[in-house]
């Protein structure tokens, strides 16, 4: 049921334009805005009703999101995602830090719904308290956007799970991906590599992987091929046998093929190059597109 009234208006129009603020690499709000910008081409042909009940926010929540305010956008963010968590998420027995080492892993929409349902799931159930679960979606909202998470939100969280090592362990890998994927500083390559250690150990083999790409990364641009091209079959493996299984790795795995390719071209090797185009052409190809697309 698509819902529209006079002043709901003025939201999704906002929310379309502002949404470039809410940007940042990978998956991002690229479905929120998707959602946005489908809901106002629907705009004519639409039964009217209340937007607010859409959206399930109280009023003050949805009047200062309206009026631009960011943290009451963000507030709307977490609630669409939530409401779009999948039904095997929200009926699974793995705890809410198995959701975000997928959504950091897997880098796609329906990870970080499934993430966003299964956190206020656990808030209803009474699993997580309702300090520590309002702290997990404050680590959300911050993430979204520019700048990194600052450190207070993420010292509050820590403390409220104090005596959960699991849990605090997944909260300082969630700091580390977004200082990565901010781009804000530059991250020692030491806490990196130490990083991915520690989330493989997680069983977060995905995340893992992740970092050990940005290893990679930065020894290929060092121009040290040998370095870089066991990092990148490691990686490929990895996220190929995760997409076996979990589509929401998909654009993940993409992306690793696409920089064995791109180790395979550094290297001069014209087997070596050949093999990888052969092995993992439609994969490469697909994450060309999807760099297109965004441009």
């Amino acid at each position: 049921l698509h819902v529209l009234e006079e002043a709901g208006a003025p939201l999704v129009a906002r929310a379309s334009v502002v949404h470039g603020w809410l940007s940042r690499s990978g998956a991002g709000l690229r479905a929120a805005r998707e959602a946005l910008d489908e809901l106002r081409t629907r705009w004519n042909d639409t039964p009217t009703f209340q937007v607010r009940e859409m959206f399930g926010v109280d009023p003050d929540v949805f009047e200062a999101a309206d009026a631009g305010d960011r943290c009451a956008q963000k507030e709307l963010v977490w609630m669409m995602r939530a409401r779009e968590a999948s039904a095997s998420a929200l009926a699974s027995n793995e705890p809410w830090t198995h959701w975000l080492y997928r959504f950091l892993g897997a880098d796609s929409d329906g990870a970080m719904a499934d993430f966003c349902g299964v956190v206020d799931a656990e808030a209803r159930s009474g699993d997580l308290r309702p300090a520590q679960a309002e702290l997990l979606r404050t680590l959300f909202k911050r993430y979204i956007g520019p700048g990194e998470i600052e450190a207070e939100h993420v010292d509050a969280a820590l403390d409220a799970f104090a005596g959960q090592e699991a849990e605090q362990e997944a909260i300082r890998l969630f700091r580390l991906y977004d200082r990565l994927t901010s781009q804000e500083h530059e991250v020692p390559a030491a806490e990196i590599a130490q990083g991915s250690a520690v989330a493989a150990a997680a069983g977060a083999t995905g995340l893992a992987a992740f970092l050990a790409l940005q290893i990679g990364a930065r020894s290929l641009s060092a121009g040290d091929v040998a370095a870089a091209r066991p990092i990148a079959e490691s990686v490929l493996s990895d996220l190929l046998t995760l997409s076996a299984t979990d589509p929401a790795y998909e654009s993940r795995a993409n992306l690793g093929a696409a920089f064995l390719y791109n180790v395979a071209q550094a290297s001069g090797d014209a087997r070596f190059q050949a093999r990888v185009m052969r092995a993992h052409r439609s994969r490469i190809e697909a994450y060309m597109a999807s760099q297109s697309a965004r441009e």
